[in-house]
């Protein structure tokens, strides 16, 4: 669902757990964070589109490819900085984080998986290193 006000950004927790009946806590308890809420809904639309023509696809793949853009600059500040590194494939990266998040998506939806965020988190953080 995405909020009335300002897209997905509007996106309120606490009115989509109203709306499927769930508490505030339960909704963010699957997706841990209002961002990881926020993926979720672009990553099904993307699901949706992706095989499709048309200005909803080429708006989704514009999103996906700021999402794409900003990640690479994170990825390269953080190798420039020390934190990643040198070696560390900006594209290969990206490419590694979105199958995450992807996967993170479809368990949550699909396999209704409440153990899916943490596992998110620690593909995450086995692949950054963390």
């Amino acid at each position: 669902m995405v909020g009335q006000h300002g897209g997905v950004e509007g996106l309120a927790t606490g009115r989509l757990a109203a709306e499927i009946g769930m508490s505030k806590a339960g909704v963010l308890g699957h997706f841990g964070t209002k961002e990881s809420l926020q993926l979720a809904v672009v990553g099904a639309a993307a699901a949706e589109f992706d095989g499709r023509s048309g200005p909803v696809r080429d708006a989704i793949a514009g999103m996906d490819a700021l999402w794409q853009r900003d990640l690479r600059i994170h990825i390269r500040r953080a190798v420039s900085d020390g934190d990643l590194p040198p070696d560390t494939d900006a594209d290969q990266l990206v490419c590694e984080i979105a199958g995450i998040m992807l996967a993170l998506n479809h368990f949550l939806q699909l396999q209704r998986d409440r153990l899916a965020p943490a596992r998110a988190r620690r593909a995450l953080h086995r692949l950054l290193g963390t």
